[in-house]
Order: structure tokens, then sequence, then C-alpha cells
């Protein structure tokens, strides 16, 4: 028995290495850490082992993230240049797009719609961008009301005489 629980306990230390990574779900890495042990087969059993072995991996992944956070050091905030913000929107652009398309196949028609408004609001940023011209003037959330009564005027046409 003392020789399974070292395998196991090997095995649940692959386990954290891959999931502190941060690449791979609970089932991803619970398959992985198996090596050749079993078939690298998706199945609900294995789901429910990949969630077994969070729970009980739960301390020793937090600890390797932050080590990894710890051990790296803190790089140098590079220029943020407009072609650099062009190319970092379109890949926004299309994570939007990828996620309003996903939402509408399962089914979340709502989530899709916001999806799509926040595509187009998006989309106008990066075409401001592009063309360099800048954001429209934001309207005030006063209303003006001297500039609004002076354009109503009377209605004659029901004035009895």
């Amino acid at each position: 028995m003392g020789g399974d629980m070292t395998k196991r306990e090997e095995r649940d230390e692959r386990f954290a290495q891959l999931v502190a990574e941060g690449d791979r779900t609970l089932t991803e890495a619970w398959l992985l850490s198996s090596g050749d042990e079993v078939r690298p087969e998706n199945t609900p059993g294995r789901r429910v082992s990949a969630s077994r072995a969070g729970k009980r991996c739960a301390e020793r992944i937090a600890q390797l993230k932050r080590e990894r956070a710890t051990s790296q050091a803190p790089q140098e905030a590079e220029t943020l240049t407009a072609g650099r913000l062009q190319l970092l929107m379109a890949d926004v652009t299309a994570v939007l797009m990828d996620a309003a398309n996903a939402a509408q196949q399962a089914g979340s028609t709502g989530i899709a719609q916001q999806l799509r408004k926040t595509i187009t609001v998006h989309s106008g940023r990066t075409s401001r961008l592009s063309d360099r011209t800048p954001a429209p003037e934001q309207k005030s959330a006063e209303i003006d009301r001297e500039g609004i009564l002076s354009r109503l005027y009377a209605c004659r046409c029901s004035v009895v005489t």
C-alpha cells in the first residue's frame, strides 16, 4: 500500500504543477498527470476525479502559483504604440466575436446580444484609432432647459377667434 501512496503523491504533484501553469483545466491536467496509466479520455468519472484532485491539491496549487508569481521578475513596460494598440484591439475584436458566437450557439441570446453591442462600441473605437480621430464629445447629463424652452412656441392653430 505504501508504494501506491507514493504513486498518488507523485501524480498529485504533477497534477498541481500542470494546473499551476495556468494553461490547462483540471480535467486536462488530471489526464496528463496520469502518464501512461490510463487512456486520456475525458469521461464523467475522470472529470469527477479531476475535481477531487483539485480540492485535494488546492493548497499545493496555490503555493506553486505564488512561487511562480514571485519568481517572475517584473518586466519592463513595453511602449504602447498606435500600431501595437491596433493589433491588440484586433485581437480583442476577434475574441469578442468568438464569445458572441459561442453564446449564441449555447442558446444564451441575451449574452450574445450584449456581446454584439460591445463589439459595435469596440469597432467604433478601433475605427477612430485607425483614422486618428478623437472620440465624440460626451453629452452632459444636465438638460438645457432654457434652450429647449426657447425653441418651443405656442401653436396658433387652436386659437379660437
